[in-house]
């Protein structure tokens, strides 16, 4: 009877020991349900990794510094605009272009009294203003910190003169290469720049323009003050003559010869050079004639003398 137990208890130890693989693992420990052999699939259901919370965490603290920061800046700049707004009115009116006479005069077109708020002055208005004056031909505006309006105005440049009468008296009035009477004509100006006549105008003032037909003329002589001043200086006056078919000629007056030349409408430095050396001849000769005119309408020069045609 001993044996048989003992015989029994041995042989079931070693059916133990000889079991596969697989039928051990079919009741695992009661452990590995509560422990790491927990898959993966079901821990996923849980809450996000401790890593997730962090980094969302940082982000909302990140973007609620950064507002805070904002709000403190512009709370910062407003309370430097209200201490400053005081300092930036418009006090002083800077002009660049212009002679100290004049641009007192200018900086008082502009409009600024009061000292109204830097920021509030129209500029637009204020070029307006100050383009309103016929010796001004471009202005530009603009504010400069902490308290003024800079203006850098063009002013017009003389190229003739024509004469007109102005409080009861007749002057020589300075135009532009634009046609535009500017300003009275100072004694140099007067005695450099050639009269430009044969016009009349009704209502003579400043800012006034001369006839459209001018233009090209007054063109020209621009030119010649540029190119050739030497020939600009050797006229004297360009008379404007107008004929039946509506056109107008010239009649060129020089400083040193008496006789004039009648051309066309156009004029330059070319036809100014043939006009001069013909007056030369001229002279030289000694049949110049002050009631004659040399004719350069066409390709052969012409001399009218009170007598008669000449060579």
């Amino acid at each position: 009877m001993a044996e048989s137990a003992l015989g029994t208890s041995w042989a079931a130890r070693d059916w133990a020991a000889d079991a596969p693989a697989v039928a051990k693992r079919r009741d695992p420990p009661p452990y590995r349900a509560i422990g790491r052999g927990e898959p993966v699939a079901k821990r996923a259901g849980g809450r996000p990794p401790r890593f997730g919370g962090a980094s969302a965490d940082g982000a909302e603290r990140g973007l609620q510094t950064f507002l805070a920061m904002l709000i403190v800046a512009l709370v910062a700049v407003s309370a430097a605009g209200l201490l400053m707004a005081p300092a930036m009115r418009a006090r002083t009116v800077e002009v660049q272009g212009a002679p100290a006479s004049l641009a007192a005069e200018l900086a008082a077109l502009a409009g600024l009294e009061g000292e109204p708020w830097l920021f509030s002055v129209d500029l637009g208005a204020v070029e307006a203003a100050v383009a309103a004056h016929p010796r001004v031909r471009t202005v530009r505006a603009e504010r400069r910190l902490p308290s003024a309006v800079a203006l850098s105005v063009e002013l017009r440049s003389g190229v003739a003169l024509a004469l007109g009468e102005l409080e009861g008296r007749t002057r020589a009035f300075l135009v532009d290469a634009e046609g535009v009477v500017f300003g009275e004509a100072d004694g140099r100006e007067a005695a450099t720049l050639p009269i430009v006549s044969g016009l009349r105008f009704e209502d003579f003032r400043y800012g006034v323009r001369l006839p459209a037909e001018t233009l090209p003329v007054l063109e020209a002589l621009e030119a010649l003050e540029k190119d050739s001043p030497e020939l600009l200086a050797a006229l004297s006056e360009l008379r404007l003559v107008r004929r039946a078919s509506g056109a107008f000629e010239l009649l060129v007056y020089t400083m040193d010869y008496s006789t004039p030349a009648r051309t066309g409408a156009a004029l330059s430095g070319d036809l100014l050079r043939s006009i001069l050396l013909v007056l030369d001849v001229i002279e030289a000769r000694g049949d110049a004639d002050p009631e004659g005119e040399l004719d350069f309408r066409t390709g052969t020069v012409v001399y009218r003398t009170k007598g008669g045609l000449s060579g």
